[in-house]
């Protein structure tokens, strides 16, 4: 995104500029690789205990789990805490959103009568 008037928006496309009227943007995000930069950090991570020594190696009790469970891990981890950080900044990467931002309401209700006893779960996206 090159600049941003009232009325439209210029955008950078390889060697040309194509210029958005305003009123066609639904929404503007930024792109984030939390996600893929979270997992290449696991995977440094656990390729770490990889490069010391495991077990005696006289005996030849360093089995490709030794080597293949460290980095899994931390690729598995990584990943997790990418996705985590996505999930939790996602608002922050909303830069322009058309109308009412989109919210999600989640709510437990609990059922108590007679009859019935419970929870009522009631979830909307807006």
């Amino acid at each position: 995104m090159q600049s941003v008037t009232p009325g439209s928006i210029t955008l950078a496309t390889g060697h040309t500029n194509a210029q958005i009227a305003l009123d066609q943007v639904q929404a503007i995000k930024r792109v984030s690789h939390r996600t893929r930069n979270g997992l290449l950090i696991g995977l440094g991570v656990g390729i770490i205990p990889t490069l010391g020594p495991f077990g005696d190696s006289e005996s030849g009790a360093a089995t490709a789990l030794h080597f293949l469970v460290p980095p899994v891990v931390g690729l598995a981890a990584g990943a997790l805490v990418g996705a985590l950080l996505d999930h939790a900044k996602r608002d922050s990467d909303l830069v322009y959103y058309k109308g009412r931002k989109p919210t999600t309401t989640f709510g437990v209700v609990p059922i108590l009568s007679a009859t019935r006893k419970g929870f009522a779960l009631n979830m909307s996206w807006r």
